[in-house]
């Protein structure tokens, strides 16, 4: 049974991936196949509505040479589609969770005040001693600097790290829950002296990748890895759909808050 927390969790990585699919979406035309009758026989048809605000559609026959750039798109948007509506379902039934289990009006996010935020085993001198996996035999790996990563979205948050001045692990080897684990990211942030996690998740348009994450995720919250201060989960869903944009806000908002809590506590 999953906790109220990575209920929560799930939803908002369901809204943000249904905000990122329904932009996607609106910037590619609609498209649908059919039939016309031209000079007594049926010819198939690909219609496409353009998005220069003119709603206005265009017929395009298989001779025409629109006909193969208009395959792909159709496919591409076939697809977008249906991850949407199956986030839009996994959305609806985290709203049932939470109001089934009278949960949703006593959720409150992880406070910033609690003291435990700058828990001592998120030290820099734990940090240090954190190991590296280090494997080598990663297939069609994407190498940068001295580590091979898995994806190219890891090299772009790696790469993203890096601008930020953000000393990073790749893969350090954890036990948690009895489990061996290897967060993506570790990240030590001198400016608020500790380190936090970033896991990326970058097959969520696959049902059985988003269970077993979700796992994941009841993991590391059981064990007081606390999401938006201890750990900061990216989303994919699909290559090509990777918004960078999204990593770098998720990992400045954490830093300002906790460096904004830091200060103010100071001065009390």
């Amino acid at each position: 049974m999953f906790s109220t927390k990575i209920i929560q969790t799930g939803f908002q990585v369901c809204e943000h991936s249904i905000a990122s699919l329904e932009a996607q979406l609106r910037a590619m035309p609609r498209i649908t196949f059919g039939m016309h009758r031209r000079r007594g026989r049926q010819e198939e048809v690909i219609r496409y509505q353009l998005t220069d605000g003119s709603r206005k559609w265009i017929e395009v026959s298989r001779t025409s040479s629109r006909w193969n750039e208009l395959l792909p798109i159709a496919r591409k948007r076939a697809l977008l589609e249906s991850t949407l509506m199956s986030f839009k379902a996994e959305r609806s039934e985290c709203v049932n969770r939470l109001l089934n289990k009278s949960m949703a009006s006593n959720y409150s996010f992880p406070s910033l005040d609690d003291p435990s935020t700058q828990r001592s085993e998120y030290s820099y001198e734990v940090w240090c001693g954190l190991q590296e996996a280090n494997e080598k035999n990663i297939r069609n790996g994407y190498a940068h600097g001295r580590h091979l990563f898995r994806s190219k979205s890891e090299l772009l948050i790696a790469q993203l790290l890096e601008e930020l001045n953000l000393e990073y692990k790749y893969e350090v080897m954890l036990t948690i829950g009895g489990k061996p684990r290897w967060p993506d990211f570790t990240v030590y942030c001198p400016e608020i002296g500790r380190f936090f996690f970033i896991e990326h998740l970058g097959r969520m348009d696959k049902p059985t990748y988003r269970e077993d994450n979700m796992e994941k995720m009841e993991a590391y919250e059981k064990n007081r890895i606390r999401n938006g201060i201890d750990i900061i989960y990216t989303v994919e869903f699909g290559e090509g759909y990777f918004n960078l944009d999204s990593v770098y806000s998720k990992i400045v908002g954490l830093i300002v808050a906790q460096t904004f809590t830091l200060m103010r506590n100071a001065n009390m």
